[in-house]
This record gives C-alpha cells, sequence and structure tokens, in this order.
C-alpha cells in the first residue's frame, strides 16, 4: 500500500504503538485491519477517514460474528448483490469466515441467492448473494400525509397519501404486516392508526427527521457534527453529534423555539416560528418567503438573517458543531443566499468558526427522514441488535 497516515494500535497488554506499515486514502470504508493480537480480532474505529490515523480495540468471537454478519448486510443493502469473493474483497476478511458469513445469513433468512455469475462457473463462489428485502416493510408518514411503504432494503412498494388509502394499497402490494412505522409529529389519532398496522411505531419531530436526511444524503452527508436549525412552523433544531443524532436526556434536545431572549418577554419562536416569518414578509411588502425577490426581498432576507444568526450562534456556542444547515420552508426559500448572510452575521457573534450551508433536500426531506429512521430500526431488529456501522474486521 501507499503512504498516508500510521495506523494506531491498541493492545491491552501495553500502550499504543505505530508499526511501519501505513493505510491509504483509498481505504475509506472498509480498511483491512492485520496485526491482531493473539485471542481476538481488531476492529476499526468507525471514525475512520481518509487520512486519519486508526484505532483498533479488541472483540469476543461473539461480538465479531455479530459485527461480521451486520458489515456483510449493510454492504448488500449499499451495495446491492455480492459474490462470496466480492465480499471477501471489500472487508479483508478470510475466505473460511466469508463462507461462514454467508451461511448463517442464509440459514437465519437474511440473504438469498439471486443468481450467479455466469454459466461456465459452478460452485459455492459463483453464487450472487442479495439481502432477503421481503422479509419486512416498513412504513413513513411525512409532515403533509404522504406514506410511503419500503421493504427492508428500501425499495418503495407503497405511496399513498392518507392512512385511509393504506390498506387497500398494502393488500394489493402483497404487503400482510407492516414491522416498524416512523411518523413525524405528535398525532395520536395518526399513531393509534398505524399502531394497528405496525408491530413498532416510532414519533419524531420534523426537524429530526429532517436532520436524518441531511446526515444520509443532504447537505450534511460529509459531516459528522451538525446542527439542523429548522425555520418552518416551528422552530427546532436536529443536533448531530458524533454522527449520532442526539435527543438529550428527556427528548428535548434543539427545541430552541422555547428558548427565552434577554428580558424574558419572547423567545426565538416568536422570532423565526412561521407566523412570525410570513408577518416579517408582510411587513416588507412580501406575500411570503417565497415571494422575496427584488430590493424588498433584500430588506426581507438581511433582517431574517438577523434572527436566524441569533439562533445558530446559541447553538454554536453551547455544541461546537462546525456546521449549521437551515432547513425548513424559510431555510429552503432562502437558499444559499440565506446561508451566505447568516454566515457573515454568524462570523462576528460565534466564539467558534462555524460553516453555513442551506439544506439541500426539499420539501419531501421530512419523509426521506422518516423512511430512514423506520429503516434503521427495523435493520437494528431484525439484522441482530448490532448498531449499524461501517466498521472493517479482521479475524
Amino acid at each position: 500500500m501507499g503512504s498516508a497516515v500510521p495506523r494506531l494500535v491498541v493492545r491491552p497488554d501495553g500502550p499504543p504503538r505505530a508499526p511501519a506499515r501505513r493505510c491509504t486514502a483509498p481505504e475509506a470504508a472498509f480498511v483491512q485491519a492485520r496485526n491482531a493480537p493473539r485471542g481476538g480480532v481488531q476492529l476499526l474505529n468507525d471514525r475512520f477517514r481518509p487520512g486519519e490515523a486508526v484505532a483498533y480495540r479488541t472483540a469476543t468471537p461473539r461480538t465479531a460474528r455479530a459485527i461480521n454478519d451486520r458489515i456483510a448486510l449493510e454492504l448488500l443493502v449499499e451495495r446491492g448483490p455480492l459474490t462470496a469473493p466480492q465480499l471477501q474483497g471489500i472487508t479483508g476478511l478470510s475466505r473460511p469466515t466469508v463462507a461462514e458469513i454467508v451461511k448463517r445469513l442464509g440459514d437465519a433468512g437474511l440473504i438469498e441467492v439471486t443468481g450467479r455469475t455466469g454459466d461456465h462457473r459452478r460452485g459455492p463462489n459463483a453464487r450472487v448473494y442479495a439481502l432477503a428485502a421481503g422479509r419486512a416493510h416498513v412504513a413513513a408518514r411525512g409532515r403533509g400525509g404522504e406514506i410511503r411503504v419500503a421493504d427492508l432494503g428500501g425499495r418503495t412498494v407503497v405511496s399513498v397519501g392518507s392512512p385511509g388509502e393504506l390498506d387497500a394499497a398494502l393488500h394489493a402490494a402483497g404487503v400482510p404486516v407492516l414491522h416498524t412505522a416512523a411518523l413525524a409529529g405528535p398525532d395520536p389519532e395518526v399513531r393509534r392508526a398505524f399502531a394497528r398496522r405496525a408491530s413498532t411505531v416510532v414519533v419524531e419531530s420534523e426537524a429530526n427527521l429532517a436532520g436524518l436526511a441531511e446526515h444520509r444524503r443532504g447537505a450534511a452527508r460529509d459531516r459528522r457534527d451538525f446542527a439542523l436549525l429548522w425555520l418552518g412552523a416551528r422552530t427546532d433544531a436536529a443536533l448531530v453529534l458524533d454522527g449520532r443524532l442526539r435527543r438529550g436526556a428527556s427528548g428535548g434536545a434543539g427545541a430552541i423555539g422555547g428558548l427565552r431572549l434577554p428580558g424574558g418577554e419572547s423567545d426565538f419562536q416568536s422570532l423565526l416560528g412561521g407566523p412570525s416569518v410570513r408577518a416579517l414578509a408582510r411587513r416588507h411588502g412580501l406575500a411570503g418567503p417565497a415571494a422575496a425577490g427584488g430590493s424588498r426581498g433584500a430588506a426581507f432576507w438581511a433582517e431574517l438573517a438577523q434572527r436566524a444568526a441569533a439562533g445558530a450562534a446559541v447553538l454554536a456556542a453551547v455544541l461546537d458543531p462546525g456546521c449549521i444547515v437551515l432547513g425548513g420552508e424559510a431555510g429552503r426559500a432562502g437558499g444559499e443566499y440565506l446561508a451566505g448572510l447568516v454566515r457573515s452575521r454568524l462570523a462576528g457573534m460565534s466564539p467558534v468558526p462555524t460553516e453555513v450551508r442551506p439544506a439541500a433536500g426539499g420539501p419531501g426531506a421530512v419523509l426521506e427522514g422518516a423512511l430512514q429512521l423506520a429503516l434503521d430500526t427495523a435493520r437494528a431488529e431484525i439484522f441482530g441488535g448490532v448498531p449499524r456501522q461501517r466498521t472493517a474486521l479482521k479475524s
């Protein structure tokens, strides 16, 4: 391999040491781990990024098998059907270890043979394995009421506009039961409706769901730490730290809308909530944020940016996320223009450097985040309870 940064190896019987061999940048997703201490295996730190040092720890054989299985399943989710030699090449695991993984997952009904690499080849190495996506189905409901149902691989099989249409659509698609449903907002009637159809129902805020979508495929897909400032009907924030959505001790992390401003007469909801933003637009002679163009629009965005920068400064000072994404209706309408204004104002207010980006997800970001949450919840249970991770392992 070429030169990059040294791998830091931590052994249970001694201090860290750096071996002569180095990791290269192309090994970003799954990196072969070597020099394992006897009686254990090495796990790559899941914070690995190209150009960073990599730390290792040991795991019991049982834990190693569980993690190996989860890695193989995630690979089949992300890359599609693979052969055993392809799994071996991607993970760096030995041929016998991959054979054991394939057998365990096949016996559990989690993967299935979907074909062969060529008619001229025979034997187990020619088999193409895929996730048994029909093993379970999940549902997601966004803020506008649209519902999507997907199989375990994430392929949409049903899309309807209301819960009243769902039963007929599920029957037509051959989906007898839902494993998990993820819903935006605490609507008791909707929650009860899905509780009759799914074994697990998860309710999450719009901001947190949009934050999940931005982290996986949107404006923050390259960030492990960021905050999403939600400028929608409600003022809220989603906090992703160390690659995970953080909800806090009581589930109220990011509830910035209720934070009182100096003097105690108003809060951030009164400054940045949907009704306040629309009132601000009318004061500037505009129908709303979406119509904020021309000179009057510039004055509107300047005032809104000053308000948003105050909220962003609180998040930056307390959390130091390094990046704040502006989402919600006003964030989408302002785009890069509003992000640039907030960025310049925040630079003079925050004690730490903080990037400001516009959200990449459109009106469907909440629904996309809900679907991702439903899939994560279902896979965590069906795949054996091992947390989702991008870890390379060598036995």
